[in-house]
């Protein structure tokens, strides 16, 4: 899975990670109502620039975590990150 940007094709390593990390917020969406699964998984796939998940894995490449622990950090950090743009958006 490509992600949408361009924004880290310069870093390939990275670029993969980051998708890695799209793919394992979509696998861990486990509401039932298909029209809001579909509506999370619209709001994940617009594409955002992920610069978040980006500078968690870059600096905890530097600790003795596993790739399942810091992808799974970084896709907790860009999912709260999204749900607050929405939140603020639906507040607004």
């Amino acid at each position: 899975m490509d992600l949408k940007n361009n924004f880290w094709k310069d870093y390939p390593a990275l670029e993969k990670e980051l998708a890695q990390v799209h793919q394992l917020m979509k696998s861990h969406v486990t509401i039932k109502n298909s029209d809001v699964k579909s509506a999370i998984f619209d709001i994940f796939d617009a594409g955002g620039k992920m610069l978040r998940p980006a500078y968690l894995l870059l600096f905890s490449g530097f600790t003795d975590l596993s790739e399942s622990e810091r992808l799974a950090l970084a896709a907790s950090v860009e999912m709260m990150h999204t749900a607050t743009l929405v939140h603020d958006d639906v507040i607004d």
